[in-house]
């Protein structure tokens, strides 16, 4: 009803004529949605959900369909008996957008900014790369959520960020990520395997 009385007068000598009737219709333009911003900084505070499920990646994915998780840039874990660690082996082959290899050294670098610029994993003693492809997450005592958290958080290309002066604030508008399909060799297992 509200609408009828919108509705544009038709000169009834015009006809049907396409022309005289392009003013008949209402456009109503979309105010509530604000510019884009060209910020892919996972640390912003307004960060786009994108940014850390198609740029950034996890070691691992949890899959809501099937409520398994999932590896992803981590190939594999083992966890300690205690609970107290858990060591990752990464996916073979993974390189960032840039044509750099990703290395456990991006993963415990990763988590140091993280705890540095935002807190949380105040459970988490150390994370300690070796070699390039696996890296040990030791809590200072054992927590059975640990495994889904650390897997959750998306990894930075340590190449990248130690050279930006202040992370938290940098929009970092061009990104250099692994996804959102990893570089995977023809011989690594696929994220599914």
């Amino acid at each position: 009803m509200l609408l009828t009385g919108c509705a544009a007068t038709v000169n009834k000598s015009a006809g049907t004529d396409a022309g005289a009737n392009a003013n008949a219709f209402l456009t109503i333009p979309r105010e509530d949605m604000s510019t884009f911003d060209r910020n892919f900084n996972p640390f912003a505070p307004t960060v786009n959900p994108m940014v850390q499920q198609a740029i950034y990646e996890p070691l691992l994915v949890f899959n809501p369909a099937k409520g398994n998780t999932v590896p992803w840039l981590g190939a594999f874990w083992d966890a300690a008996k205690d609970g107290k660690s858990v060591t990752f082996t990464l996916r073979d082959g993974v390189k960032w957008s840039d044509g750099q290899p990703f290395v456990a050294d991006d993963v415990a670098y990763t988590f140091q900014l993280q705890k540095k610029l935002k807190g949380g994993f105040e459970y988490l003693d150390s994370v300690t790369p070796a070699g390039t492809d696996k890296v040990t997450f030791t809590f200072n005592k054992p927590w059975s959520p640990a495994l889904y958290e650390i897997g959750q958080l998306p990894i930075l290309p340590k190449h990248i960020w130690s050279s930006i002066a202040d992370p938290a604030k940098d929009t970092n508008a061009n990104p250099v990520g692994t996804g959102p399909t990893p570089r995977w060799t023809a011989s690594s297992p696929s994220p599914s395997s």
